[in-house]
């Protein structure tokens, strides 16, 4: 029986919580990056502004992404950034209706701060050039809270919050009806992997993840009565084989935690499976 959908859109919450990294990033946007002045002066494509701000690709994608989903950019016609009509009348500055000194009032606070240098270093702030930062995520030599069951358990959990909203949706939307076997890569709590086995009676699925974090996974598909087509396989997703004879594979949350390179290699290394 597939799990029950949340009766209201629990959106407005997740928005309201990581509200905070919008305010931040357009704070850096016009105090610091001066993304709108620039653009008054010609289109630019995302390449060409990244390398005028000094941002590497990742960064750019994201500070990009983030102004185009406010509305404040655009792409025209050959794929180039573009102000909006709201962003040249309120954002360039001395304009006859700039906001840009209010908003630059925040320009100082440590949030943004820590913003600036995590886009401009492409790194969390405070960490070394050789250091990747990812403390809640496995990597060889890089001490992980994942890999402590007290740290491993509370976020495994809190994430489980979340995915409990969405992974009826997901499951609702997909169809997994000819599948035999799901390999969840990096599935934390398995909530996903439930919510599709839940679904699909002649599913099986495997959990892929750190060993602590696969103590929750455990409980969650017992919980949910599923724990006979459920297996919780610990490895290290960046070096240990990929579970084989997989219909399909799943990444939900993952790839945003890695750079570029990671992602691409972690990705071939699932389609090569």
């Amino acid at each position: 029986m597939p799990l029950l959908l949340p009766a209201t859109d629990p959106t407005p919450i997740f928005e309201a919580f990581r509200g905070n990294y919008g305010t931040e990033l357009l704070t850096t946007a016009v105090a610091h990056f001066n993304v709108f002045g620039r653009l008054a002066e010609r289109p630019m494509t995302l390449a060409a502004l990244a390398g005028e701000l000094g941002l590497e690709a990742r960064p750019a994608v994201v500070l990009f992404t983030a102004l185009r989903a406010m509305g404040l950019l655009a792409a025209d016609e050959q794929q180039r950034l573009v102000l909006t009509p709201v962003a040249r009348e309120h954002l360039v500055p001395g304009t006859e209706f700039d906001v840009g000194a209010y908003v630059g009032l925040a320009a100082e606070t440590p949030g943004v701060l820590a913003m600036v240098e995590r886009l401009r270093t492409n790194r969390p702030p405070g960490t070394a050039e050789n250091e990747s930062g990812v403390a809640y995520m496995y990597r060889e030599g890089v001490l992980s809270a994942m890999d402590e069951e007290a740290s491993a358990r509370h976020l495994t959990l809190a994430l489980a919050g979340r995915a409990k909203n969405v992974a009826p949706v997901l499951a609702e939307h997909v169809s997994l009806a000819g599948a035999r076997l799901l390999v969840d890569v990096g599935g934390g709590s398995g909530m996903y992997a439930v919510a599709l086995l839940r679904r699909f009676a002649k599913l099986r699925a495997i959990v892929w993840d750190r060993a602590e974090v696969l103590k929750v996974a455990r409980e969650i598909g017992a919980a949910y009565g599923v724990s006979d087509r459920l297996e919780c396989r610990a490895g290290d997703m960046f070096a240990d084989p990929v579970p084989d004879d997989a219909d399909c594979l799943l990444l939900s949350n993952v790839l945003h935690d890695w750079d570029v390179p990671e992602c691409r290699r972690l990705v071939a290394r699932c389609a090569a499976a």
